[in-house]
């Protein structure tokens, strides 16, 4: 997968965007230095010359002020060296004239300081401003205006150092006295609010801000006039406040009017025409808008360059803006000069060691690190840190931003271990400087997030780029660009960790907003549509990717040109969605434009050429800097490359290390991960364990030797291919079962055991714990803790194989993983068939009491079935029962059981473990030996009782568990209203209130469907009829319950059953649902995406009556948040069985959910259930259990009595048995 750089400078200090398929990342964010005008008046105030008086006559004072004068021209002209030894002698002068706390002897102390802060000094300066503040008070009382100033001198050093708290009561305090002794509109009086109205800025206290900035411009129009130099300097402010807070649209004529005023009033090559140039120069480039951005700030530079000089500090800034300028459009070797100059610049001017100077050096540092020169970045990276530190001091947040920098260099090399004490620092500096909820702390987080995420600490990372974004939001705006980029870094973790479905609509998020307030043709709008589009391929929605890619394309080419590392990202990212849709031509022609190693070498595989694949992956070998998916990705494609050229053995050895490789990182991975395996690249971390499954089955039927690496996994390659086939089904659902028997189960085990346990998971946790710690001591240290880790695992597996064999329901509990065959508790009447698909051929795996007794493998890959599959589904899904073919059904049959069946006697139960899309097929309905017609057919549910399970291992832990037994016979609900206009509510509503998602004018006694996508209109419509989606009253499911309540001897009536205005959510969740042995619900049910705001399967219950959160949609996610001891739950609804099919899990379905729950067994439909004809199938059902049936017995003998009426499958296949029959 393309690996790719973004940094973005929105100020003078760089800032690293991230990497990944998807460009934008976490950034680091500074101020351009004339991004705004701001007023800190430091006085240079000159003493009076006698006229005409000669220099060998001038008094000791009037030599003072021509001393002044001087150092104030060098002052202006940059030459602050020069400036500094006569700004000195002047001090010295008035000290010994005036006596050391004389008013006027506060102009040179100030003189001083003000000098000594424009040269970094703040520690030379401060003393001096005190002393200044000092003699004031003293001498013109505290609350002069003078004492004003020097408040508002001191103030501004106290923010130069980021000691906050001490600038924020002075500028408040020289506020108070200019309001009080000039009055609330005087210039002055705009100074001061100006002032505090930046720091507040400065701090996120945006809403503060802007009332002080919007006062201080009223002030300036009103006493100085609309045209004014100084209402152009409010202008300015005002416009980067809203920058700030992302209103550009805003800024942009506040900018505009500030440049008009100050071109007009101080003419066309005036410098502070160069600052209004600039201004708005940096406002088109935030907006992408480069080629107006361009000529403003050559404008700019020619100005400085002629007003100023060519070696003025001032010029210095132009040269860096127009040079970032230049890297942000991928025009390299213009931007370096540039940077370069700008550096000797301020290395002449200010001094090797000034904070500017270490700006230049960051600069620079990055345009090298955007090059890949990484060893000429390092040093200035080093340089400018160490600056910052001397300067500024080790705690203040321009430190920090170095600390930022340095650690992404690090990061970018491989070198971890010195990158994340670097972050962390970062973080800490920030956190006590400036609060945490500045924005600058989310720009830490998300750096130290994305770290976290490449080394696969998902669990470090997901809370951190969650705080950054809660930070954004409330610091700046649900809107802002910031709130953008951090959700789309959520979103890049949420894609990672496999979780689509929270990913989506945070990057439909972070497109909206930046279409909307940077336009559609921004660069940034680009990096959302590409994300977005690389989301879209993982979920195989190819056709909604594509246009994404190309209009993503267009912008980067126009904007940034063919060869800008962003666009070749985007190229390489068309080359893999064209060879996911296997148009290779077009893929190589794309990969080979954005020289990608990795889609070259997915391609020949692609194409059946492996000695291309391996040629490209020896040429370049891993490392031990590579990140943990680029090592699991090498692995994968080399092993899939040697299995193609015969080389099992090697093969699945590579393979074996991918599958490693995928496990911790799994393990890292916080929450239940079900979407987990479906992440990753090039078909998903799911492909490793089925190449491994593949070359293993191979091997099997070869008769080949197990390499002694994988011996551990059982004693030959069929038995190690079943337990990687198990590893990527159920695993999350094996998980979240056993964590909530272990809260109801109590079991013990030894003392030895248990002390042998204790240790080693303590020293694991220990290890676990200084990972951290060794990361930041090198590779030595690493070596250690990996040699460690591996020692320990190893005891870890054998103590659990060693529970296995003696304590099987505590190891269960407490390591649900994949289980070997052998260890199965399978019955002897019992065939377990596990189908594993692969890419281009399956196998299904026989086995029996004692472990695997035959491998068979099937000619068809995963691709291919799906069509089969989908095919034969087709009538069934659509409601076209006489459209069912006899040959589709004998064909999958013949494909997917025949030889397997042949290990199957008459007897024996069948349990069927699907994979993929087997997950959505009704096995029963499937065809053994076609007759004339359907009557005369024999189908697989004539011959064999089935049931199915997510996985063997879930079937494990299910029979190991003591089952509970729930003490009431029966809760049943049916028949809810759907609507307001029901003449049940209708004569039984108090007061006729409505119902919770009623539609006004719906039907009688029918819910209408809300659509959810806006081009459906107002109600969600049929895709194939047009006609309105519509739940209309189910009556028949009354006389269903009642007939299964009268057949266990239950009283209809709530809490146990809940009919007409009770069977709603509410009511639902006032019954003791943990104490009964079977649940049955009849009602409708339907699928995401029908219903406005549902996203996800639900039972539709009443809409009516439902109190607080209850919305009378019973969704999987709250299915999940039961607690149940059933023996089974049946689902007499629609598509029930139906869901999403998951990579390495299977399909997310309501039979999951009620499992996860802890139902022992889940009846679902699999298609749309004809509602009569399933009244008497649910009867005949329960009447064959309450004559103690077993329950796979029992819906076999109900299957049989409703095909001999109805002999469609539709009627009679429609329900299977999920769990223990």
């Amino acid at each position: 997968m393309v690996v790719a750089k973004f940094r973005r400078l929105v100020a003078q200090y760089k800032n690293s965007w991230g990497r990944g398929r998807g460009w934008s990342r976490a950034g680091e964010a500074g101020r351009s230095v004339m991004r705004r005008v701001r007023l800190f008046p430091v006085l240079l105030c000159l003493g009076v010359l006698g006229a005409g008086a000669a220099a060998a006559e001038a008094t000791p004072q009037e030599e003072a002020g021509r001393l002044s004068q001087q150092a104030v021209e060098l002052y202006q002209a940059g030459r602050y060296q020069e400036a500094l030894p006569l700004q000195q002698q002047a001090l010295k002068i008035n000290e010994t004239v005036l006596g050391p706390e004389h008013p006027d002897l506060a102009v040179s102390l100030n003189n001083l300081a003000g000098l000594y802060q424009a040269m970094g000094a703040y520690a030379k300066a401060l003393p001096f401003y005190q002393r200044a503040l000092a003699i004031r008070e003293k001498a013109q009382g505290p609350e002069h205006p003078a004492t004003a100033a020097s408040l508002n001198n001191l103030a501004a050093l106290y923010w130069a150092m980021s000691a906050y708290d001490q600038a924020l009561p002075l500028y408040q305090r020289a506020l108070a006295i200019r309001e009080k002794a000039l009055g609330p509109e005087h210039p002055d009086t705009s100074v001061s609010l100006n002032n505090l109205a930046t720091l507040y800025q400065a701090l996120g206290a945006y809403d503060k801000a802007l009332p002080l900035f919007q006062r201080a411009l009223a002030i300036r129009e009103k006493a100085l006039g609309p045209e004014h130099p100084a209402t152009a300097t409010s202008l300015n402010n005002l416009a980067g406040l809203y920058v700030d807070q992302g209103a550009y649209a805003k800024a942009a004529p506040l900018y505009q009017r500030a440049l008009q005023i100050v071109e007009k009033g101080l003419g066309p090559e005036h410098p502070g025409t160069a600052t209004g140039l600039n201004n708005l120069a940096l406002q088109y480039k935030t907006l992408g808008a480069y080629d107006q951005a361009l000529p403003l700030y050559q404008r700019a530079l020619k100005i400085r360059e002629k007003a100023l000089g060519p070696e003025h500090p001032d010029t210095a800034v132009s040269l860096n803006n127009l040079a970032a300028l230049y890297e942000a459009q991928g025009a390299y070797d213009q931007a370096l000069p540039l940077y370069r100059r700008a550096l000797a610049i301020r290395e002449k001017a200010l001094g090797p060691e000034h904070p500017d100077t270490a700006a230049s050096l960051t600069n620079l540092a990055g345009l090298y690190e955007t090059l890949g020169a990484y060893d000429q970045a390092l040093p200035l990276y080093q340089r400018a840190l160490g600056i910052f530190e001397k300067a500024l001091g080790p705690e203040h947040p321009e430190t920090a931003t170095g600390l930022n920098n340095l650690a992404r260099l690090y990061q970018a090399m491989g070198a971890y271990e010195k990158a994340l004490p670097l972050y962390q620092r970062a973080l800490a500096i920030r956190e006590k400087a400036l609060g945490p909820e500045h924005p600058s702390i989310a720009i830490s987080l998300s750096s130290l997030a994305v770290l976290y995420e490449d080394l696969g600490a998902f669990d470090q990372a997901l809370p951190r780029q969650q705080r950054a974004l809660k930070i954004y939001e409330k610091a700046m705006g649900p809107e802002h660009p910031d709130t953008a980029l951090s959700l789309n870094n959520l979103a890049v973790l949420y894609k990672g960790l496999g979780a689509y479905d929270q990913a989506l609509p945070l990057y439909r998020r972070a497109l909206a907003i930046r279409e909307k307030v940077l336009g559609p043709e921004h660069i940034d709008t680009a990096n959302s549509l590409n994300n977005l589009a690389i989301l879209y391929q993982a979920m195989g929605a190819y056709d909604r990717a594509l246009p994404l890619y190309q209009r993503t394309l267009q912008i980067l080419e126009k904007s940034l040109g063919p060869e800008h590392p962003h666009t070749v990202v985007t190229v390489n990212n068309l080359g893999a969605l064209y060879l996911a849709r296997k148009d290779y031509a077009a893929a190589e022609t794309y990969f080979r434009r954005g020289r990608s190693t990795g889609g070259l070498a997915e391609l020949w595989l692609a194409r059946g050429q492996p000695g291309k694949a391996l040629k490209l992956l020896q040429d370049q070998p891993l490392t031990r800097r590579d990140l943990p998916a680029k090592q699991v990705q090498y692995h994968t494609q080399r092993g899939l490359a040697l299995a193609a050229e015969g080389r099992l053995g090697e093969a699945a050895l590579d393979l074996r290390q991918a599958v490693e490789g995928v496990e911790d990182l799994r393990r890292r991975a916080p929450g239940e991960r079900t979407g987990f395996f479906q992440a990753g690249i090039y078909g998903g971390y799911v492909r490793p364990y089925r190449g491994l499954v593949s070359v293993l089955g191979e091997m099997s039927l070869k008769q080949e030797a197990l390499p002694p690496a994988l011996m551990e996994y059982g004693p030959g390659a069929g038995e190690a291919a079943f337990y990687f086939a198990e590893s990527t089904k159920g695993r999350a659902l094996l998980e979240a079962m056993a964590q909530g028997a272990r809260q109801q189960t109590q079991t013990e085990i030894p003392a030895e055991l248990r002390q042998r346990e204790e240790g080693l998971l303590n020293r694991l946790a220990a290890l676990a714990a200084q990972q951290e710690k060794a990361l930041k001591g090198g590779e030595e240290a690493l070596a250690e803790v990996a040699n460690q880790k591996a020692s320990l695992t190893a005891a870890l597996k054998t103590l659990v194989q060693e529970l296995r064999q003696h304590y099987p329901v505590y190891a269960a509990l407490h390591y649900p993983q994949p289980l070997p065959a052998a260890d199965l508790p399978l019955r002897e009447n019992e065939v377990l068939l596990e189908f594993a698909l692969g890419d281009a051929e399956s196998f299904v795996f026989v086995v029996r009491k004692g472990g695997v007794k035959r491998l068979v493998k099937i000619p068809c890959g995963r691709e291919k079935l799906e069509t089969k599959v989908k095919a034969f589904m087709e009538p069934l899904i659509t409601r076209e029962p006489d459209r069912f073919s006899l040959k589709q059904a004998q064909e999958l049959a013949s494909l997917l059981l025949a030889q397997a069946l042949k290990e199957v006697k008459e007897n024996d139960r069948v349990i069927i473990v699907p994979d993929g899309i087997l997950g959505l097929l009704p096995f029963e309905a499937l065809v053994l030996k076609a007759g004339p017609n359907l009557r005369e057919s024999v189908f697989v549910g004539d011959r064999y009782s089935l049931s199915y399970y997510q996985s063997a291992a879930v079937l494990a832990l299910k029979r190991r568990l003591e089952a509970h037994r729930g003490g009431r016979p029966l809760f049943a609900l049916g028949n809810p209203v759907f609507s307001a206009q029901d003449p049940r509510y209708a004569t039984q509503a108090p007061g006729g209130q409505s119902p919770v998602g009623a539609v006004r004018g719906a039907p009688p006694a029918a819910f209408r469907a809300l659509a959810s996508n806006e081009a459906w209109g107002k109600t969600t419509r049929d895709a194939k009829t047009g006609k309105e989606l519509v739940y209309p009253p189910l009556p028949e499911t009354e006389a269903e319950v009642l007939a299964i309540a009268r057949l266990f001897a239950v009283e209809p009536k709530p809490p146990d059953v809940l009919l007409d205005l009770r069977a709603n959510e509410t009511g639902l969740r006032q019954s003791p649902l943990q104490e009964y042995r079977y649940l049955h619900f009849a009602t409708h049910a339907d699928l995401p995406g029908m219903v406005q705001g549902i996203r996800e399967p639900f039972l539709l219950l009443g809409q009516v009556g439902n109190e607080g959160q209850d919305n009378g949609f019973f969704t999987l996610s709250k299915v999940l948040g039961l607690k149940l001891g059933a023996e089974m739950v049946v689902l007499s609804a629609c598509l029930t069985g139906q869901g999403k099919v998951m990579e390495g899990e299977g399909v997310s379905n309501f039979s999951r959910a009620f499992q996860h729950a802890g139902a022992q067994s889940v009846l679902v439909s699999l298609w749309e259930v004809a509602s009569l004809e399933a009244v008497e199938f649910m009867t005949r059902f329960y009447g064959h259990l309450k004559e103690g049936k077993p329950r796979g017995e029992a819906l076999q003998l109900a299957r049989r009595a409703i095909k001999t009426k109805y002999p469609q499958p539709f009627f009679w296949a429609v329900f299977i048995l999920h769990g223990e029959e």
